[in-house]
């Protein structure tokens, strides 16, 4: 599945869904320190064929509303829960978002912190991290516990 799949075939959810926006917001949003926040906890309730569209219109709305006020983006993403199949089930959807992350905003992240990463997806990063640039690769810093 393409990137241009994704965006000519998903359906936008009705504006009522209260509950779906809620979630939204949860996913990503700027914190206090002017920094964003993903929360795959929310992602998981709302994330599917239908909703990537409207999740990654979300992310980079937030991402282009904190650089109006910051040169570069610190993320910290909390993805506590997530499991392998999660992972295999969201796989068009990840390559896709870092794929348009990496294209509309090049050079701007700073560091990306990876918070309550298991140990098997700490085992799968160190595999994917060679096709990674290294510059890139220094900016990201997985943290084993955020309690």
């Amino acid at each position: 599945m393409s990137s241009c799949h994704i965006q000519q075939h998903i359906e936008q959810p009705s504006e009522k869904n209260e509950h779906f926006f809620k979630v939204l917001n949860g996913l990503c949003y700027i914190n206090l320190d002017e920094e964003i926040i993903l929360n795959y906890d929310c992602f998981k309730h709302i994330g599917n064929s239908t909703t990537y569209y409207i999740v990654m219109k979300h992310i980079i709305d937030v991402f282009e509303t904190c650089l109006m006020k910051r040169q570069t983006l610190n993320v910290h993403l909390y993805i506590k829960s997530i499991t392998l199949t999660e992972l295999d089930k969201h796989l068009n959807f990840i390559k896709f978002f870092a794929e348009t992350l990496k294209n509309k905003f090049p050079d701007k992240l700073e560091k990306c912190f990876i918070y309550d990463a298991s140990f098997m997806f700490a085992q799968l990063y160190n595999i994917i991290s060679c096709f990674i640039d290294k510059n890139t690769q220094h900016k990201i810093q997985i943290i084993k516990n955020s309690s």
